[in-house]
């Protein structure tokens, strides 16, 4: 479905590309960086950066309310 529709995760990486190489018809980018190069180490960039702040994300949420959880059990347990 998505090779029909001429779609799927690549198509980032062109319009990233295609948009380096119109900055370098312009003249704001030199005409001798590789843009393919330049739009893969962007968005790898951009992932790993998302990606990460996600994990940690999740991780801190969980060490929060297991935290909560156990200062509960410990209130509980004085009350007690």
């Amino acid at each position: 479905m998505v090779k029909q529709g001429q779609g799927g995760p690549q198509r980032i990486y062109e319009r990233v590309a295609l948009y380096i190489e119109e900055e370098q018809a312009l003249g704001t980018i030199r005409a001798d960086v590789d843009a393919q190069s330049v739009a893969v180490l962007l968005l790898g960039a951009c992932f790993q950066y998302v990606f990460l702040k996600h994990f940690i994300g999740a991780i801190r949420s969980r060490l929060a309310r297991n935290s909560l959880f156990l200062i509960s059990l410990r209130l509980s347990y004085r009350v007690l």
